[in-house]
């Protein structure tokens, strides 16, 4: 059993780093499909640009995967497109966050595979699995099976599954990495070192595995967001 002084000590500090998801989450425009709140932090025509993709992006996994459908329904309270590096989940608001840029780019099915692996995520995390240095090597993988899974159900998919396998030959999803790229893209933003701090916390160390709630998994424009 843990000490309950102990637990409440360590629940404050990633309690207020969930905080700047929320303030974006209600300043972003929100939609709904088929009842799954869809929220994209970006102006009116452009966030429409996006809802259609995301629309059309969970429209095919409803018809091709509709099991996988039904668990992201489940799990997800939300899907949020706002300028961040790649995607993550975000346990305490049930937010999959999606970088906007990568669904303005890509297929309705690219978009799809990226709501497939995020609400993974989410799933693993009500299961109980927490993501931690030990377990995040084989959460990332299992995610990225579950993309392929879902792809190789629909025709003409060979390219995104490829590229997709191709990913896990860098390991992206690393403390360090994660850390150091968005510690960079914060800077970048002009976001002062205390700031930084607070949002992702301290560098990860050897021997200290973290739990990736919020900001610890990838936050790059919250300055940004906050400041719109």
């Amino acid at each position: 059993m843990h000490n309950n002084k102990e637990s409440t000590a360590a629940e404050v500090p990633r309690a207020v780093r969930s905080l700047p998801w929320l303030i974006i989450v209600r300043l972003a425009r929100s939609f709904r499909y088929d009842g799954l709140e869809i929220r994209v932090f970006e102006e009116a025509d452009e966030a429409r640009e996006v809802f259609l993709k995301a629309s059309d992006a969970l429209g095919l996994i409803a018809d091709r995967d509709p099991a996988d459908y039904r668990r992201i329904r489940r799990h997800v309270s939300r899907i949020l497109f706002m300028s961040v590096s790649g995607g993550l989940y975000v346990p305490r608001l049930r937010t999959c966050v999606i970088s906007i840029d990568y669904a303005k780019r890509s297929t309705a099915l690219d978009v799809a595979m990226m709501i497939v692996h995020e609400a993974t995520h989410a799933r693993l995390w009500s299961l109980g699995c927490r993501y931690t240095r030990s377990a995040q090597d084989w959460e990332e993988r299992t995610c990225v099976k579950a993309e392929i899974a879902f792809a190789s159900k629909i025709s003409d998919s060979a390219q995104s599954i490829a590229r997709t396998q191709n990913l896990l030959s860098e390991p992206w999803w690393t403390d360090d990495a994660k850390y150091l790229r968005s510690a960079d893209e914060l800077g970048r933003l002009g976001c002062p070192p205390w700031l930084t701090r607070l949002l992702l916390g301290r560098r990860p160390t050897k021997g200290r595995p973290q739990v990736c709630d919020t900001s610890t998994s990838l936050a790059p424009r919250l300055l940004a967001a906050c400041q719109r």
